[in-house]
């Protein structure tokens, strides 16, 4: 990108003005060191209060205490509130300590210190600690937003505080209460005592209805079998008439027929830009009909579509699973499900960290599974073929299940975020594992383990 910024600077487009505004967006975003960056080209009375965000960012402990310790020194209050929701996810005990000194020095008070108190609760309640209970108690309902509502809700849980778990999701914004996930822990929370037992099951039992993580536990917990509902769709032959002549979806045809997904994707896109949800169905359809499994199951979930299981749960690679099964000791459903969230079936697939095929493996990580396995070593070349890449995902799989003493679910943590943290997210005495599930940090692996569970 270098280049192309060296040009706009050329024709001076880039003005004072915009320069604040982009190295103000890299601070909304996290980026200190990209933002301090962009700084140094502004002129320095404008700079001065970047800058001093950037350094709130990059050291928020030793910041935040200097600027307790200098009461006068100017900061901007989006700036210190950047600065404390940082520590308060990676130090906690830190963001306590600093808490009232902080309030205090920078005279905020009432509903100033409001947003400081919130994110306190919520790096409280995502290191799962017994504090961030106070800590929500005291943030008025009314400056609550989704991460409040939801981790208060969390630390509950964790802390086997049912009845408090239940007024929180009962206070839950609508359209948030009635997701199937706070549906269900609602039931679960109602479900603890005598007099909400019947209420509970009948939750249970309309949300076991569905499709999904939530309703198959909810099947769990009524003891019966989770029993998944397709949803098939009917090929429109008129609809796939005007697709198919459609110049844009000629071309992804033909470069998906050439291992061009990429540029095939474009060309899909802009067939599909502004249609209505009838005919992104029909095109779902229609790339299944290709053997185009990724493009299929991701214009099918655009349209809001999960229910076609002929469509989203294809079976492509049934040689390799097979094998891989035989040498890991793995069920090829569970191979396949990982298989589907990792890589969405393309072979091809290639991460950000250079995670490469369909399990996305690191080559260091392949290599060293191979020779445990008494593999050959593969290239990254190897990794784009299934038949050398999943046996040695599912061997890499069946070592962390050994590591965690036969547990799938801490697997797929180790799997998608690595046994450091898995490690780290261990509880001192055992819980229930949809509690311990619920109150994993990450996002991306929380919503990771969840739906290859389902799938």
């Amino acid at each position: 990108f270098t280049p192309a910024f060296d040009w706009i600077d050329q024709q001076n487009w880039l003005t004072p003005q915009l320069r604040a505004q982009r190295t103000q967006l890299a601070l909304d975003s996290g980026n200190a060191e990209l933002a301090a960056f962009l700084a140094q080209s502004l002129p320095a009375e404008t700079a001065a209060p970047l800058l001093r965000w950037a350094a709130l960012l990059r050291s928020p402990q030793d910041e935040l205490a200097r600027l307790v310790r200098n009461p006068q020194e100017p900061a901007a209050a989006a700036a210190l509130l950047a600065a404390y929701t940082k520590l308060a996810r990676t130090n906690p005990d830190a963001a306590i300590a600093l808490y009232a000194p902080l309030l205090k020095a920078r005279r905020l008070h009432g509903d100033d210190a409001v947003p400081f108190t919130a994110a306190l609760a919520v790096g409280l309640g995502l290191s799962r600690r017994p504090e961030a209970l106070d800590y929500f108690r005291k943030v008025p309902i009314s400056f609550a937003d989704d991460s409040v509502f939801e981790w208060r809700a969390r630390a509950a849980l964790w802390a086997g505080q049912w009845r408090l778990a239940q007024r929180w999701i009962a206070g839950m914004p609508k359209p948030l209460r009635e997701q199937d996930r706070w549906t269900y822990w609602y039931a679960r929370a109602l479900d603890q005592h005598d007099s909400g037992h019947a209420q509970a099951q009948k939750l249970f039992a309309a949300l076991s209805q569905k499709n999904g993580f939530f309703p198959a536990l909810a099947a769990w917990r009524q003891q019966q079998a989770c029993t998944p509902h397709p949803e098939p769709l009917a090929p429109d032959g008129a609809i796939w008439k005007d697709l198919s002549a459609n110049a844009n979806m000629i071309r992804a045809h033909e470069l998906h027929l050439v291992d061009q997904d990429d540029w095939a994707s474009a060309e899909w896109r802009v067939a599909l830009n502004g249609q209505p949800r009838e005919v992104r169905l029909q095109a779902g359809l229609m790339a299944a009909d290709w053997e185009w499994p990724e493009q299929a199951i991701t214009t099918l979930a655009g349209a809001a579509a999960y229910g076609d299981f002929e469509v989203t749960y294809p079976l492509p690679f049934d040689p390799a699973v097979n094998a891989a099964s035989s040498l890991s000791g793995l069920p090829p459903s569970w191979i396949y499900a990982v298989l589907r969230q990792e890589s969405l079936y393309n072979p091809q697939a290639v991460s950000r960290a250079n995670a490469y095929g369909l399990l996305q493996l690191l080559l260091p990580t392949a290599r060293e599974v191979a020779r445990r396995w008494k593999q050959p070593a593969p290239s990254v070349d190897d990794l784009f073929k299934p038949e050398i890449n999943v046996p040695l995902g599912a061997a890499y799989l069946s070592e962390l299940r050994s590591r965690y003493q036969g547990s799938y679910i801490l697997a797929l943590g180790a799997y998608n975020a690595g046994p450091g943290a898995v490690a780290r997210w261990l509880p001192d005495s055992p819980q229930d594992a949809d509690i311990w599930i619920e109150n994993i940090p990450y996002n991306e692996t929380r919503s990771y383990i969840q739906r290859i569970l389902w799938h």
